[in-house]
């Protein structure tokens, strides 16, 4: 499981797999989370979510092929963590930049729990 180390600003950076590069990792810092000290388990449930990129990415870069407005290439950014310590539900922002929308980019929400995607739409889906 790769090891999470998060800074004063409760940002890392970590490696995606599934894209062979790395990527910022955030918490949203409207979350209690973000001013609390971070359990073992939560910090467990967001490396979970990372190791398990293959599953989530190819979903995303699917929705992002059948989106004609993003583009033909796509990379993921940031992993903005939305969800509380005391939820069960974990649930994760993704923000793309997509070539066919620099701009704006792309975003999506995830369940961390099943990996569904939840939302898609412009970049501020994955951080609001």
């Amino acid at each position: 499981m790769q090891e999470i180390s998060f800074d004063d600003e409760k940002s890392a950076i970590v490696r995606i797999d599934a894209q062979g590069e790395l990527v910022r990792l955030e918490l949203s810092d409207s979350l209690d989370a973000f001013d609390e000290k971070l359990s073992d388990q939560y910090v467990s449930t967001i490396s979970t979510f990372i190791k398990q990129s293959d599953v989530w990415y190819r979903d995303c870069v699917d929705v992002l092929k059948g989106d004609q407005t993003a583009g033909n290439s796509f990379r993921l950014m940031v992993i903005y963590v939305l969800f509380e310590q005391s939820n069960s539900d974990s649930v994760f922002g993704l923000l793309f930049r997509v070539n066919g929308d620099v701009e704006h980019g792309r975003g999506f929400k995830v369940s961390g729990n099943d990996f569904s995607i939840m939302e898609y739409g412009l970049g501020d889906v994955s951080f609001c």
